[in-house]
């Protein structure tokens, strides 16, 4: 196994479908991949995003309502990983959201120290709310919980491109994902 421990940045788009922002066949499609890559014995910490439901850039009426869409935006991310953890544990692999700002009985605050505990003893952690600060992308998100996680390698899932989860993630040579799960697949370590 190339990578004991990774970080996916998965776009909010892949918990669409045509018609539904929040599809809960595709976020099941989704979390059977990834629990797929987790029950090879490989760390899987994810950092969610949220443009199924909100995107705060694309409000322009002026700065006060994209702050607020920022925020909404935000907040769509808690969303997803709240679905994506139901699904992760329906198919076998303990989850738990940390978010960038706690939402209690359910969210719990970012915490390095914890997310990595959680890493070794098997479990998945999706990180939501981005980094908790308005007009900053997700995928500023990405490096800092990289680091904070201590993944190997970061691994951008998008909606453009039909990919296949590397070989050495798999098991298999060249193994496609779902037709759900349809995504660009980048490897950032050279960012990091």
């Amino acid at each position: 196994m190339l990578y004991k421990r990774i970080l996916l940045k998965l776009s909010g788009e892949l918990c669409a479908s045509a018609g539904m922002a929040l599809d809960l066949a595709v976020v099941d499609g989704i979390a059977q991949e990834i629990a797929h890559v987790a029950h090879q014995g490989v760390g899987v910490a994810m950092v969610m995003g949220g443009g199924n439901i909100m995107r705060g850039r694309l409000i322009k009426t002026g700065v006060e309502d994209e702050l607020a869409g920022h925020r909404a935006g935000m907040v769509a991310t808690v969303v997803n990983g709240i679905m994506l953890e139901r699904a992760l544990i329906k198919h076998g692999t303990e989850a738990v959201l940390m978010g960038a700002f706690p939402v209690a009985g359910f969210v719990d605050a970012n915490n390095p120290s914890s997310a990595r505990d959680h890493l070794r003893q098997g479990h998945a952690v999706i990180f939501v709310g981005g980094t908790g600060t308005p007009f900053v992308s997700t995928d500023s998100a990405v490096v800092i919980r990289s680091l904070e996680a201590g993944a190997e390698a970061i691994f951008k899932i998008m909606t453009e491109f039909t990919i296949r989860i590397p070989s050495v993630l798999r098991g298999q040579k060249s193994s496609p994902l779902s037709p759900l799960m349809k995504q660009s697949l980048k490897d950032w370590a050279s960012w990091t």
